[in-house]
């Protein structure tokens, strides 16, 4: 058997911006309990297990007042960070080729720490030391994310481990063990189709989602020699004796036992204890993953939420509707976040803010002036009454921040999110677009496809947008690759340049949406 070592040497992780660690959110899930959690535009990060430095190099180019250091154990990981951030000229970023075990502590202390797939996947030690150095390292009001699989919910996965382990057991090396799991993927795929059984619908829809999963994920999340999910209760003792108590979960929805139903939160009200509550909620929604918020224990916190703290941050959203919005009266609507999933919303005040939210997006509003203009559009349209309902948009706003479809901000950066007449991708943006993917302003993943990923590369300020239509083009004639996907063989020249030229605009628009262009 291979180590865990050689494993993320051979099948590097395929990592991507973590968007629930970016300084920005745990400052205000801790300002909303009370820390005094650091300025994002000032602040010191530590990553464990940072991989590549996929998640904290983009934090360290668009944050550059700001430290970063991340540890990582794989060699050939921290080298492809460290190229990157020799590209990218970055001076407020390391990356330490350490082991968590021997990591000093004496980094000095960090104001976020970060620990995002790396803690069920090694030994109970590393565990340990984990743990062991938040305690050490966290800055006074400071905040360590952590995630982890959790029990009784990655049960259910476990099963399918169990198979694919099973399956690998003869095998020695990490692409020989990933090629014979894709091959049983392939036979419980074919096997269950004809199946009608409750037993085995859950293992459908789980194969389904790993034969599109990335085989890194696949190998890392189901092959690895070790992953030990665990009671939150658990996690959560284990914390305390390093000096950490539970702040909140990054996915803050999750807190409310309102989420679960009338009937769940009926069992849950003798539940006084936080800790105990949450646990048991984990046993009704069989939760297999979370993603911890901690904070130093001597910290009092305040749990009596007041929901006039998100008047203090800007609001970020892009969040478009399935239909046209009803804007003269309060009907549940159905909105598409970026990624297209759904979530419902009621007023006509929050819809009316939701389309501004989208036409300023990256840039953030803050309430009052969303409040303002949506009342202004509901008196124009003769909504009068329903014009000053404030409350009820702050409330709403808040169950979507609580659900991670808008992001609040406390910081007042603006971004230049328009299509010039020389479109310039700004250096990050530039450099990545050759992995596929790349990180935007608000510290999520655009995944490219072949067309995007080259025009991206072409964008270096020098051509127009009938430029780089005719470039495209002319790559197309030489076999791309992205002919069959772009371009129809029965469309004659006219039709052609026409179909790319709308692809151009379309994805400029997008690139821009995103802050992947330069002013």
């Amino acid at each position: 058997m291979t180590s865990t070592l050689d494993s993320y040497d051979q099948i590097p992780y395929d990592a991507v911006p973590i968007t629930d660690t970016h300084p920005d959110h745990l400052c205000v899930l801790g300002r909303m309990f009370g820390l005094q959690t650091a300025d994002p535009e000032r602040c010191r990060v530590l990553e464990f297990g940072c991989a590549d430095g996929a998640n904290i190099i983009p934090l360290a180019y668009y944050l550059p007042r700001s430290e970063f250091v991340g540890v990582e154990l794989s060699q050939v990981q921290v080298d492809t960070g460290r190229v990157l951030i020799e590209q990218l000229q970055l001076t407020n970023i390391d990356l330490l080729h350490h082991d968590v075990l021997t990591l000093p502590d004496t980094l000095g202390t960090f104001d976020y720490i970060i620990a995002h797939g790396i803690f069920s996947w090694v030994p109970p030690q590393v565990q340990e030391r984990i743990l062991e150095l938040c305690g050490h390292l966290l800055a006074p009001h400071g905040v360590a994310y952590i995630s982890y699989n959790t029990l009784p919910g990655w049960r259910g996965r476990a099963m399918l481990r169990d198979m694919l382990l099973h399956h690998c057991r003869h095998l020695h090396t990490p692409r020989e063990r990933l090629h014979a799991a894709e091959e049983l993927l392939e036979f419980l795929h074919t096997g269950y189709a004809g199946l009608e059984s409750p037993s085995v619908d859950w293992l459908k829809q789980e194969v389904a989602h790993l034969r599109q999963a990335s085989r890194s994920y696949l190998f890392h999340e189901y092959l690895e020699d070790i992953n030990a999910p665990l009671l939150f209760s658990d996690f959560m003792q284990r914390a305390q004796q390093h000096g950490l108590k539970y702040l909140c979960d990054s996915d803050l929805y999750t807190m409310f036992p309102s989420t679960l139903g009338d009937a769940a939160a009926k069992l849950l009200e003798p539940y006084d204890d936080l800790l105990e509550q949450e646990q048991y909620m984990d046993f009704l929604r069989a939760r297999p993953f979370r993603r911890s918020v901690l904070c130093r224990d001597q910290r009092e916190l305040q749990r009596e939420l007041n929901l006039d703290f998100m008047r203090e941050y800007g609001i970020v959203a892009y969040l478009t509707p399935r239909d046209a919005p009803d804007f003269a009266a309060p009907r549940s609507q159905s909105y598409l976040s970026a990624s297209g999933k759904d979530y419902a919303v009621t007023h006509p005040l929050t819809k009316h803010a939701l389309q501004q939210l989208v036409e300023v997006f990256p840039n953030a509003l803050h309430f009052d002036a969303l409040a303002d203009t949506a009342s202004t559009e509901l008196i124009r349209t003769g909504a009068a009454p329903l014009a000053q309902q404030h409350t009820l948009l702050l409330s709403e706003l808040f169950s979507l921040f609580s659900a991670r479809a808008l992001m609040l901000t406390p910081r007042e950066q603006r971004y230049f999110n328009q299509v010039s007449e020389h479109p310039h991708a700004h250096r990050l943006a530039h450099i990545q677009a050759a992995r596929g993917h790349v990180p935007s302003v608000r510290h999520i993943d655009v995944d490219l496809d072949p067309l995007s990923r080259h025009l991206l590369t072409q964008l270096d300020g020098t051509r127009t947008r009938g430029e780089l239509t005719q470039n495209l083009i002319c790559e197309i004639d030489q076999d791309l690759g992205t002919r069959d996907a772009l371009v129809s063989h029965d469309r004659d020249a006219t039709q052609m340049h026409q179909h790319v030229s709308d692809n151009v605009d379309r994805l400029l628009a997008l690139f821009a949406r995103h802050g992947l262009l330069a002013g």
